[in-house]
């Protein structure tokens, strides 16, 4: 038995430099990522970018970084929620969404606080030019029309954590509990 296990160890010894990653350097398709300064240390949970030069991430208590392409630095939004997704149409029209309902909007200049009718805690947001869906606590679903957020009919009280779709009419939202939503254009199933 012994001798097996030996046998194992040289064999793992020997193949391990081949297996491993240089420390610190995840590995990445196209090369090696590398870690960038944030300037914080709140936990950051959502990222979005309008371009590589434009990118802004959203976390605890309030947290909002943007990068310019070069580095990060904090806008300031007067709020403590925790945001958890930033989602945007345009560099000028970018949502934050988070703890209690929150819902900010970029407007490419400032931050400003939009009415969602919730109080619900909002994880999830996506979009396209024509809709945007936010989702989160309690099955909340709200959809944004361009104008204001309206809450929608989810069919479910699980949390929702996160919302994607292809078109306006082809959406869907994951939860808690392996729940998987569609949208149709119509309705939620």
């Amino acid at each position: 038995m012994k001798k097996l296990v030996f046998i194992w160890m040289v064999l793992l010894l020997a193949l391990a430099p081949l297996l491993a990653l240089p420390c610190g350097s995840p590995a990445h398709a196209d090369g090696w990522w590398t870690a960038m300064g944030s300037g914080t240390v709140y936990d950051l949970w959502g990222i979005w970018g309008a371009s590589d030069s434009d990118v802004f991430a959203v976390g605890k208590l309030g947290t909002i970084r943007h990068n310019n392409g070069n580095h990060w630095s904090s806008m300031m939004v007067g709020v403590t929620n925790y945001l958890y997704d930033v989602w945007g149409s345009s560099a000028t029209e970018v949502f934050a969404v988070g703890q209690g309902g929150l819902i900010l909007l970029y407007d490419g200049s400032s931050w400003q606080e939009v009415d969602s009718d919730t109080s619900n805690s909002l994880l999830g947001v996506w979009g396209d030019e024509s809709a945007m869906f936010a989702v989160g606590t309690g099955g909340t679903v709200l959809h944004y029309d361009g104008a204001s957020w309206s809450a929608m009919e989810s069919g479910t009280f699980a949390t929702l954590r996160d919302v994607w779709g292809a078109s306006p009419d082809e959406v869907f939202a994951v939860g808690t509990g392996g729940t998987i939503l569609h949208y149709d254009g119509s309705s939620w199933g």
